[in-house]
């Protein structure tokens, strides 16, 4: 079927195009997606490949090499009958009638970009019985919002690389309004003062919280407010230290209102210096106190001595009861907001916090989550020789703890792995995860290599899977040049959509962000005026590059699928991510902006991918023969599964160092189940941690 590439293509408007094989395949793609939920590709691939047969015996039968759209499209339609795909057929029909009508209705060119959502927006009409009605309008305005990026912000040939199973944009819906991913967020300084909630002109203002209870319900409405600025999630990079203050505010309030009715109760109150006992509270910096500071106040009362440790004995138990509840609290709303929000990511990360108030709250969750079977939020605790990971470290029985809750929500990142490793012990420049999702390296500024106040702007996913099959398409030998020039094609593209993303987002103004930079939760938004452009404060965050099928393209173009040794494999997928991490570096510089390499958590996308590969390349043995490409440098489960845990290590070790933006090792409870008590489990957990901190792994988690 060669011959088909010397067709020369008349489209409607009389323009004269190559012949495009891939075009036909998606084409035929779409229409059977239209009429069918489950996956009908190889019934795709195998129209596609009948109507390739009937072009070329048309080419044949023809002088001139030319061939209108019509034609090809009536060819489809005609191969669709024949092998009665009825409902395909009428599908396709009925979207090149609507099609037809849709272009005499709209004569402007710009116009008609808009054509094709008009009928998504009636099928979604006809389907959405039993749909809540706010639904149904924010998936109207999605759709609205993806057509008008793809026909207005991304050019058109990056828009047929999306098509074409190249490329994909984690964000496509919101590039329009500027949103950004999500961040880490800088928290102390809101809290300390009101906060206000919406835009100046109609704003209101919640006081500064004091308690336990008041804070996670300040943090909840910082929550709900940035579901309307940001669009994947909120992240918390030290819970612990954040509601230190906060708990023993409470402690205090709740020890002077116990303190002072037992002694009214008792009627010694009238007889001692309560002004002199308050400012000795208020002095209290712990939880843990030497009650003999009172006893200048006391008269060498043993009555009173017994009241004050009764009192305070009481005030723990409360303090604790309190923590508990609001905690319990605080997780169900977070779920709540997470399920009725297209699952919103929320993630606290902790645990380098050995204070006898951090203790305490620490304890208190993991009672919460012993007792309750939540999903949200997503935990990284932290893991630092000398604070946790040690038997005589203050920290290690709490680690433990936490380990014994086999909770799949609870992930642990290890500080001592090299690329996480901080000179300072500031818990602001300890790194902090969401979902595998990384802050702490600044591309452009080390000087700002801090975690506070920085996030995730966009993502762009790579397939790299297909990249040998579009070769073989094009004629092209498959060897290493041709795959590193396809390879840094896809990247340039990448780094292009990536830009232009961020200089949509750097349009908008301070004022529209009114909860992430009027309440100077982002880094440097105090810096800017209501009316400036955001690319000062918006460049420290992170543009992801993260991709799919690194293994399927180097089993596509060496002899490793015939041999598959695990060492050759490591090595050539290493020297792939290495190029791929000095390209963004080098994008970094010269755009001054931070483009990194990241790993993906999200699966739709890695099945949308071989979906299309399949339509368009038919199967292939080991490649497009499984349910989805495998996530970034991954090898193939049935390899997986017969490696040694400390092998698997090993392994995923050498890449962690590559992807700054995001990385995340997970091992199976089947791995760890075979230990039947509490104690195996954890002792074989450490073991598993100390592993990793050797090889640079930087975050885990059980699933």
């Amino acid at each position: 079927m060669d011959e088909l590439d010397n067709f020369i293509v008349i489209k409607r408007n009389g323009r004269r195009v190559s012949f495009d094989r891939k075009k036909i395949a998606i084409a035929i793609k779409k229409g059977f997606d239209s009429v069918y939920e489950e996956n009908k590709e190889k019934d795709a691939n195998y129209i596609y490949n009948k109507v390739l047969e009937t072009l070329e015996e048309y080419y044949n039968s023809q002088t001139s090499k030319r061939i209108s759209i019509e034609k090809i499209q009536d060819t489809i339609e005609k191969e669709l009958c024949a092998n009665n795909y009825n409902d395909v057929y009428e599908s396709f029909k009925k979207y090149r009638e609507n099609r037809k009508n849709a272009r005499n209705t709209y004569e402007q060119r710009n116009r008609s970009k808009f054509i094709s959502i008009n009928e998504k927006i009636l099928d979604m009409l006809i389907d959405s019985e039993g749909e809540k009605p706010k639904n149904e309008i924010l998936k109207y305005g999605k759709m609205i919002s993806k057509q008008y990026a793809k026909s207005y912000i991304i050019k058109r040939k990056y828009v047929e690389m999306i098509e074409e199973s190249e490329l994909y944009i984690h964000n496509l819906d919101t590039i329009p309004q500027g949103m950004t991913g999500y961040t880490q967020l800088s928290l102390n300084s809101v809290l300390n003062n009101d906060i206000i909630i919406g835009k100046k002109e109609d704003s209101i203002k919640i006081s500064k919280p004091k308690t336990i209870e008041e804070v996670l319900d300040a943090i909840l409405i910082i929550f709900e407010q940035m579901l309307e600025e940001q669009y994947f999630g909120e992240s918390i990079p030290s819970f612990d230290y954040l509601l230190e203050p906060y708990i023993l505010e409470t402690f205090k309030i709740i020890f002077k209102n116990i303190l002072f009715q037992n002694l009214k109760n008792s009627e010694f109150l009238e007889f001692l210096p309560k002004n002199g006992i308050e400012r000795e509270i208020e002095k209290i910096q712990d939880i843990l106190v030497d009650l003999n500071v009172f006893n200048q106040y006391i008269r060498e009362s043993k009555k009173v001595e017994d009241i004050i440790k009764r009192s305070y004995d009481c005030s723990i138990k409360s303090l604790k009861a309190r923590i508990y509840n609001s905690l319990e609290n605080f997780f169900t709303k977070i779920n709540i907001l997470a399920i009725t929000n297209n699952r919103i990511h929320y993630t606290i990360n902790m645990g380098t916090n050995n204070s006898n108030i951090a203790r305490l709250l620490i304890l208190e969750m993991i009672s919460v989550i012993e007792n309750n079977e939540f999903k949200y939020p997503e935990i990284v605790y932290k893991i630092k020789k000398g604070i946790n990971l040690e038997e005589n470290d203050l920290g290690h029985d709490l680690l433990k703890k936490i380990i014994e809750l086999k909770k799949d929500n609870i992930g642990f990142s290890i500080l001592d792995s090299k690329q996480n490793k901080i000179l300072e012990n500031d818990n602001l420049k300890e790194v902090a995860y969401t979902y595998g999702h990384r802050i702490l390296d600044n591309n452009i500024d080390d000087k700002r290599q801090i975690v506070e106040g920085r996030g995730m702007l966009a993502g762009i996913t790579i397939n790299l899977a297909n990249i040998p099959m579009k070769l073989e398409l094009a004629k092209k030998k498959i060897t290493n040049k041709n795959v590193i020039e396809e390879i840094d094609q896809r990247l340039n593209s990448t780094k292009q959509i990536l830009y232009d993303i961020f200089e949509e987002q750097t349009l908008k103004k301070k004022k529209n962000f009114p909860m992430l930079l009027e309440n100077e939760i982002w880094i440097d938004s105090d810096k800017i005026k209501d009316e400036d452009r955001l690319r000062r404060v918006l460049k420290h965050g992170i543009l992801e590059v993260s991709f799919v099928g690194l293994y399927e393209l180097i089993i596509q173009t060496s002899d490793i699928k015939n041999n598959c040794d695990i060492l050759e494999v490591t090595k050539e997928e290493e020297k792939i991510l290495k190029y791929m991490k000095k390209r963004c570096d080098e994008f970094s510089e010269e755009l001054n902006i931070n483009i990194q390499l990241s790993h993906n958590i999200e699966n739709d996308y890695k099945r949308l991918f071989i979906q299309t590969d399949i339509a368009m390349f038919g199967e292939i043995e080991n490649v497009t023969t499984k349910e989805k490409y495998n996530n970034s440098y991954m090898l193939d489960k049935d390899i997986l599964n017969k490696m040694k845990m400390e092998d698997r290590i090993v392994f995923e070790g050498h890449f962690h160092k590559y992807l700054t933006a995001g990385h995340i090792m997970n091992f199976t409870k089947d791995e760890i189940s075979k230990y039947n008590t509490k104690e195996e489990y954890v002792i074989n957990m450490l073991k598993i941690i100390r592993l990793c901190i050797e090889n640079n792994i930087g975050l885990i988690s059980i699933i």
